[in-house]
């Protein structure tokens, strides 16, 4: 015979059986066992119930003191926890041990309504049992059994606490982090009726994300944001319909796309006047909601995802009405490809001064690491496209490549790099790399050239560049002769966003 999972049974009673107190308490035990474990598989780690009163909101009172609303939870051990009053909590008066301070939510165990049997006095227990929800604030990591409600960074300096998403943390304000904190939506019955409008609006998302990339060159940065949207886009389709991974994936790609706005906030210096910050912000409020660790999404959350995308395209719109210095860099390097240049110190692009910042020949011999050892230095002479004629000495190598190291001081802007290039023939395929990455490649054979002078032009974006010393690598494959290697110039624009 199986034995019977001692917490899953029930005790039976039947005529002339003696009963005993554990008996009862078994039977009382027996649902809210069944209940935690239940929970427990559905909503792992627990999470605040969506729609249960005020879920825990967090209002400021005054200096360091908070007010918690009341609200409703699933403990990380399946356990309900219920808060049916406003909590305040103080916490100037946590005993701290480092500047973070987790503000979480338990169970206290208590028995009440004590009794003692009033003709034997040696007969006592308590009549009642139950839980008490309470809030705390510590500096050490919440334990198993408790759930994080939000954390606060606060030092000896910190006089204030704001609950705002649009305020700025600094020395005297700390901002309330609610990103740790998970949402629950209990709900079982998907419905993806409104296909056609989703997929529209996926397509709308994909589409500005990959022109932010561009016009900021952070398509790297954008790239795991819009492979997750791929993800979404590739579950909504799949039948039969799974609504854990779609709550999963679109949590994830929420906040994959809120982590992408605010380095884009950080990383353009601030007198940039092509992107709309305000916008910024109130795209990352419209994402918020969509952050929200839903178990099972009952119907697709179209109209969120349709302000997100709205307001996402007029963050582009706004760039592209305004000066987009990085694609029309990129434009006018290609106009400049067949006529001789004068590398000045400062040259003119797309209306942007930029400056030069180094400048390496084939006779820099400690700038420059050749991987052959044959390499001969000759003189060449041949015209470019619009005919002009130029001359110049080059060190010339018939296998592998070559590095090329130069200064950058500042890693807040992008970098263009002109290399002057002899084309003999139009066998060969020149890679190029910064800093051990890939950053463009050129089949000769589609340029269709021969025994000419071209200037490559490359734009590195800021997020590639390292402070100091960066290496630019030139590998060349299929040249059936010898390749040249003349000189190359490092420009960096001045104040980003100033016209000539």
């Amino acid at each position: 015979m199986n034995n019977v999972d001692s917490a899953y049974s029930r005790p039976n009673f039947f005529p002339g059986q003696l009963v005993d107190y554990r008996d009862f308490n078994r039977l009382s035990q027996f649902p809210q066992t069944v209940l935690q474990d239940f929970l427990k598989g559905i909503f792992p780690g627990g999470g605040i119930l969506l729609g249960a009163k005020d879920q825990f909101r967090p209002v400021t009172v005054q200096g360091l003191t908070l007010a918690i609303q009341p609200g409703l939870a699933v403990l990380p051990t399946g356990e309900l926890a219920s808060l049916d009053q406003l909590t305040v909590l103080d916490l100037e008066k946590v005993v701290r041990t480092g500047n973070t301070v987790f503000v979480t939510i338990g169970n206290d165990r208590m028995a009440c309504d004590k009794f003692t049997d009033p003709e034997d006095t040696t007969i006592t227990g308590f009549l009642s049992e139950g839980t008490v929800t309470r809030v705390e604030a510590s500096t050490a990591l919440p334990s198993a059994d408790r759930l994080e409600l939000f954390r606060v960074d606060i030092s000896s300096a910190t006089k204030r606490i704001s609950v705002s998403h649009s305020e700025s943390a600094s020395e005297e304000v700390a901002v309330i982090d609610l990103s740790y904190r998970k949402l629950l939506l209990a709900q079982t019955a998907p419905d993806f009726s409104e296909l056609e409008a989703a997929r529209t609006q996926l397509s709308l998302l994909d589409e500005s994300l990959r022109k932010l990339g561009k016009l900021f060159l952070m398509e790297d940065a954008v790239s795991s944001t819009m492979h997750l949207l791929s993800s979404v886009h590739a579950e909504l389709l799949s039948l039969p319909p799974q609504p854990l991974k779609m709550g999963f994936l679109l949590s994830e790609f929420a906040r994959k796309l809120a982590l992408f706005l605010e380095n884009l906030d950080r990383h353009l210096p601030l007198n940039r006047n092509d992107l709309d910050r305000p916008r910024v912000m109130q795209t990352l409020g419209l994402i918020e909601p969509l952050r929200r660790t839903e178990p099972f999404v009952q119907k697709f959350p179209v109209n969120q995802v349709s302000d997100v995308a709205s307001s996402l395209n007029l963050i582009v719109r706004f760039a592209e009405e305004r000066f987009s210095l990085f694609t029309l860099v990129e434009e006018a390097l290609l106009t400049l490809r067949d006529q001789p240049l004068r590398l000045d110190a400062e040259l003119p692009f797309a209306g942007q001064m930029f400056r030069k910042i180094d400048s390496i020949d084939s006779q820099n011999a400690s700038k420059l690491r050749f991987q052959s050892k044959e390499v001969q230095n000759r003189r060449m002479q041949a015209k470019y496209g619009n005919g002009a004629s130029h001359e110049a000495l080059g060190a010339f190598f018939r296998t592998g490549g070559v590095d090329v190291e130069f200064e950058v001081a500042k890693t807040d802007r992008p970098a263009v790099i002109l290399v002057r290039h002899h084309v003999r023939r139009s066998q060969a395929i020149v890679h190029y790399d910064i800093n051990g990455k890939t950053l463009a490649a050129d089949a000769w054979e589609k340029l269709g050239l021969s025994n000419q002078w071209i200037n490559r032009g490359l734009v590195i974006p800021s997020d590639r560049l390292v402070p100091g010393l960066n290496r630019l690598s030139l590998r060349v494959e299929n040249c059936d002769l010898d390749f040249g290697f003349f000189d190359l110039h490092v420009y960096q624009p001045g104040d980003l966003g100033g016209k000539v």
